[in-house]
């Protein structure tokens, strides 16, 4: 779903299916994870090209996925945190900066500007 999500911010709001299906088609079923994570990189960017992505085979101790989507023109952000259950999440970025952005919240719908 994210990345559905993330395709069609990334055209402009607009959907074609025969688009989607045409970047998003995987021809190898068999494709290894991290190969995967290139191809959806290369697929969306230039609004996602830094996921924090890595998994080898099931081993879902060491798996990480976590994608942040960021379009501009509109100020689309997307964020995808992948963590399985019990396990810890797991990370290679430092995300404490996230807090400091200085855009305020807007905490009332009135002041929502659309």
């Amino acid at each position: 779903q994210y990345l559905d999500l993330a395709f069609f911010l990334s055209r402009n709001g607009t959907w074609d299916r025969e688009d989607h299906d045409e970047h998003f088609e995987i021809k190898d079923e068999n494709m290894p994870w991290n190969s995967f994570f290139t191809f959806t990189d290369e697929v969306l960017s230039p609004f996602e090209n830094l996921c924090d992505c890595s998994r080898f085979g099931k081993n879902k101790d060491t798996a990480r996925e976590n994608r942040y989507f960021y379009e501009p023109h509109d100020n689309n952000r997307l964020t995808f945190l992948l963590k399985f259950g019990h396990r810890p999440f797991r990370s290679s970025w430092d995300v404490s900066y996230i807090n400091e952005h200085s855009d305020s919240l807007v905490n009332d719908p009135q002041n929502v500007d659309i």
